[in-house]
């Protein structure tokens, strides 16, 4: 019986520690959104690719993903609103890996955007971003 309990304990502990880091991934990913959003609205598209991780970079090549962002600006306009409709926090020995999928208004359309963020510690940096929308196709 004592046994029983001790594990139960244990049990309740290991759920209540990996809640926080996926709550934390969560928070700092919905920032980090934000933090995006407003660097795209001002037009600052060096600056987001200067501050993504370096797996994006080794995947995504620079001048490719700046002509992207002022397309999408260009066609669609700022972000006005944008809402989280699903999310997915994963951790391993090295950080955490936080997926967020958002919809997104746009002043003239709407899209679809699906972000990746690297967390360690305090260091969130952008590992994927993917947009899709019916009103602006990306060539």
């Amino acid at each position: 019986m004592k046994i029983q309990k001790i594990c139960v304990i244990i049990l309740i502990l290991f759920i209540i520690s990996t809640g926080c880091h996926y709550s934390e991934g969560l928070k700092s990913a919905d920032k980090a959104v934000a933090k995006f959003h407003e660097q795209f609205n001002k037009k600052e598209f060096e600056e987001i690719y200067d501050k993504s991780s370096i797996e994006f970079k080794g995947v995504f090549n620079k001048e490719k993903v700046i002509k992207d962002l002022e397309n999408i600006r260009e066609n669609l306009g700022k972000v006005e609103s944008t809402v989280r409709r699903g999310w997915a926090v994963e951790k391993n020995s090295i950080r955490l890996e936080t997926t967020a999928n958002f919809e997104t208004k746009f002043e003239r359309g709407s899209g679809k955007e699906r972000f990746v963020f690297s967390i360690i510690d305090d260091k969130v940096e952008l590992m994927n971003y993917e947009f899709d929308s019916e009103d602006f196709k990306l060539e």
